[in-house]
């Protein structure tokens, strides 16, 4: 008895690290993929999720065939879970209890990746901007944080429903430790705790997420296009609190002749600057001490959407942001 048991945990564990294997690498692959039909050479694609090193790397991508650069953010998630949607559709239930396992895990793998498209959107619509794919993609389409959140929050919720129509319950009993008695299951019984759940850690991640970042403001929100300029005063504000931060964000850009400086009381620091520069999104954070602080710009060409936010009350975008002597360090 005990020997099977010991058996059943390991292959619980086999199915989990094949599961999680194979999403990394359907997820950077969706990447790869409309980074290839972009007309991009693929520089690096590493699959390693041990040490959270996965990763994909272009070269030379561009808008070819119609497809927008912002395709490649909504991939690594789109792949996979249109994959899983498949297999579900096309497996039958069985009493292979180890295959319904593996549909289940592969079920709560794709469901949880989903899970963050609706916390960062919600904390998009409140100006919190983390450095990740579901933030890139609203950046570059400009959509709307809230109306993103409610539509994964569906998804998901629908999911949930889809993966139970798809698995056979019974089997899974000995594993879920459910009560469920013969002939008496169906949906309704386990939609509430669903939805309960969902909702417990939508809010407790957006809670989370929030507290360890910040209130912000937007303070700059400028049209790239509009102006040419050699030097022009962009923004002018003191920092009353030590490691307040500023966070940068660039949209749908392509910059000629472009420099982006920071003046404090006593020097200059460059932000961003370059000749040819071009991307769907770019975002950037530092971290600054008590002063008086004036953003500068050089615009000699080019487009693309400049914003930049500030953090209130001494607080940081969880603590991302370089300070200003590792910024001047790296020059």
């Amino acid at each position: 008895m005990i020997i099977k048991k010991v058996k059943e945990k390991l292959f619980l564990i086999a199915i989990v690290l094949v599961v999680l294997l194979l999403y990394t690498f359907l997820h950077e692959g969706g990447h790869a993929i409309v980074g290839i039909l972009g007309g991009a050479e693929i520089t690096q694609f590493s699959i390693n999720f041990f040490n959270m090193s996965a990763h994909v790397s272009f070269d030379g991508y561009d808008r070819i065939g119609g497809i927008p650069l912002a395709l490649i953010h909504i991939a690594g998630w789109y792949l996979p879970f249109a994959v899983w949607f498949m297999i579900m559709l096309l497996t039958k239930k069985t009493d292979n209890q180890r295959f319904e396992y593996a549909k289940f895990i592969a079920s709560i793998c794709i469901i949880g990746s989903t899970l963050p498209w609706a916390v960062l959107s919600f904390l998009y619509g409140m100006n919190i901007y983390v450095e990740d794919d579901v933030t890139k993609f609203l950046l570059t389409n400009n959509f709307n944080g809230y109306a993103s959140a409610a539509v994964f929050l569906l998804i998901i919720l629908l999911s949930f429903l889809f993966m139970l129509e798809r698995i056979e319950v019974e089997a899974l009993k000995s594993f879920l430790g459910a009560k469920f008695q013969e002939g008496k299951w169906n949906y309704t019984s386990l939609l509430k705790p669903i939805v309960v759940i969902v909702c417990l850690v939508f809010f407790a991640n957006a809670f989370l997420l929030y507290w360890q970042g910040s209130s912000s403001r937007q303070v700059v929100n400028t049209d790239l296009k509009t102006f040419r300029t050699d030097r022009m005063l962009l923004y002018k504000f003191n920092i009353k609190d030590d490691n307040t931060e500023i966070k940068l964000t660039l949209v749908n850009y392509n910059l000629q002749d472009f420099e982006l400086k920071l003046k404090d009381d006593s020097s200059e620091t460059i932000l961003l600057a370059g000749k040819g520069l071009w991307g769907d999104s770019l975002i950037k954070s530092y971290r600054l001490s008590r002063g008086n602080y004036e953003l500068l710009i050089r615009n000699k060409g080019g487009k693309g959407r400049l914003r930049v936010f500030q953090s209130e009350y001494g607080q940081t975008f969880f603590d991302s942001g370089e300070s200003l002597q590792e910024v001047n360090k790296y020059k």
